[in-house]
């Protein structure tokens, strides 16, 4: 009897599915079929974890999977669980150039192509690829392989039964034992976590009360007509929410985030060097068609007017402050969508919006200050928790999301699986207070303190709906 797995896979940015080829490995016994049901790209080892792409496999698509996580199985259990355990330790990470010219870099697990349903790329048949998988994620709707964008289900199909081993009698007889399972033998409390991270979530209270008490709307006003001195602020933001407003986001809310980012400075670059702007664009996440200023054309938008930043084709680069608010708007989207897998919410003042709209909103806002991977790690790790220890917490709540945010000191104490490159607990603690000084927080414990967002929107509404009331 064929064992059958279902498992939707959402993907987080443009690309379709990424496959490499791979000839350092041996060969691996291939067990379990996998339908493809999107087009996806195949690329070639350029060595030194460098990847080619040579072309675009359609839909339809059939792909088999190592059987080696069903050497995991235990007595009973689901065989999507093992799978899952295996895919997450048979991941390497490789560089890749994207079709916009943008470096990335993305985890690959093995597979072997069966079939493909179109003459021209039947050469491929019979070799072992490699398949992006990147990092795993559990939404209620079942688990998902959070990667690049979003596709149909794949389906998996054993090959053959699975058979049972009678465990070894000592240790030694043990050939090809795994690791036994982390997970503490007595259920953990979302108050055990909570006791665990309290310090940091101190530091991030600390931290984030620092951001507000030296950053206001007035300064922002100041700064921006300071460094851009031909533009009216009131100008600038008439035409910043006409832009925000097209894709259902509130104006206050990307004003909180320029507030954050760079207080206003129209022309701001960072100590790096590798963020430009009032929105502070990475230089590694920007359109390949965006240019950074030349001197010459940062001193001409210091004085340029709003129109002409707006028109004039010789100062369309990336800190012209329309350009760069057009890149922020489109990056937050980008993260808005990968963290929730929805689209924003009809426009509304921030006040307005219920709790649930207001943390997905602060999930948004995390990823935009760089950190997207981490920011959908824990939204994952808190799933897993809930499911597996406490069915009755809102799997949804940023409140306590943010507990799984310092994914390093959880793994030291196995509270969660082992990725390479966790966050550390300091980085965390920034993005934390980064977010938290934008949006503040709905819980008790924060009744009374200040954010960027709601102080704008006191200022642009003169009389917003208390938070509080707005449950």
């Amino acid at each position: 009897m064929q064992n059958r797995l279902i498992i939707r896979h959402s993907f987080f940015k443009t690309l379709s599915v990424t496959l490499v080829l791979s000839l350092a490995f041996p060969a691996p016994i291939f067990a379990a079929r996998i339908e493809i049901k999107k087009n996806m790209n195949i690329h070639l080892n350029a060595g030194n974890k460098t990847l080619k792409r040579q072309t675009t496999l359609p839909a339809g698509t059939i792909v088999q999977i190592p059987d080696e996580y069903l050497k995991d199985l235990r007595e009973g259990e689901d065989p999507q669980k093992a799978l899952i355990r295996w895919l997450r330790q048979d991941v390497s990470l490789y560089q890749f150039t994207t079709s916009t010219g943008e470096q990335k870099q993305e985890y690959f697990t093995r597979v072997k192509i069966i079939s493909v349903p179109s003459n021209l790329k039947k050469q491929f048949e019979g070799h072992e690829f490699h398949m992006a998988l990147g990092y795993l994620a559990e939404r209620e709707n079942g688990l998902s392989f959070v990667t690049r964008e979003d596709v149909d289900s794949y389906v998996y199909t054993n090959e053959e039964p699975i058979r049972q081993q009678a465990s070894p009698t000592t240790e030694a007889d043990c050939t090809g034992c795994q690791v036994q399972d982390p997970t503490p033998k007595i259920a953990p409390s979302i108050a055990q976590l909570y006791g665990l991270t309290k310090d940091y979530l101190q530091q991030v209270e600390t931290l984030s009360n620092g951001y507000r008490s030296t950053k206001n709307t007035a300064q922002v006003i100041a700064n921006f007509e300071a460094t851009c001195k031909g533009v009216n602020f009131q100008d600038y933001k008439l035409f910043l929410k006409a832009e925000a407003e097209k894709s259902n986001v509130p104006l206050e809310v990307m004003l909180g985030i320029m507030t954050q980012e760079s207080s206003g400075r129209c022309l701001a670059v960072d100590k790096g060097h590798a963020n430009f702007g009032a929105f502070q664009i990475n230089i590694g996440s920007k359109k390949a068609s965006l240019e950074l200023c030349t001197e010459a054309q940062r001193s001409r938008l210091a004085i340029a007017t709003l129109d002409e930043m707006k028109s004039n084709s010789g100062l369309q680069c990336l800190e012209n402050p329309v350009v760069n608010a057009r890149e922020g708007i489109r990056i937050y989207l980008e993260k808005f969508k990968s963290s929730n897998k929805t689209q924003p919410p009809s426009l509304k003042q921030w006040s307005q919006y219920t709790a649930q709209e207001r943390d997905d909103i602060r999930r948004a806002i995390a990823g935009y200050n760089g950190g997207q991977t981490h920011v959908n790690r824990a939204i994952s790790d808190f799933q897993k928790f809930r499911d597996a220890h406490a069915p009755d917490l809102d799997v949804n709540s940023f409140e306590l999301q943010r507990i799984f945010f310092f994914r390093e000191l959880l793994k030291e104490h196995k509270y969660v699986a082992s990725y390479e490159n966790a966050r550390t607990n300091l980085r965390s603690t920034e993005n934390l207070a980064y977010t938290e000084s934008i949006t503040g927080r709905d819980n008790a414990d924060s009744q009374g303190q200040s954010s960027f967002i709601a102080s704008w929107e006191a200022l642009l509404y003169r009389n917003p709906v208390p938070v509080a009331q707005k449950q």
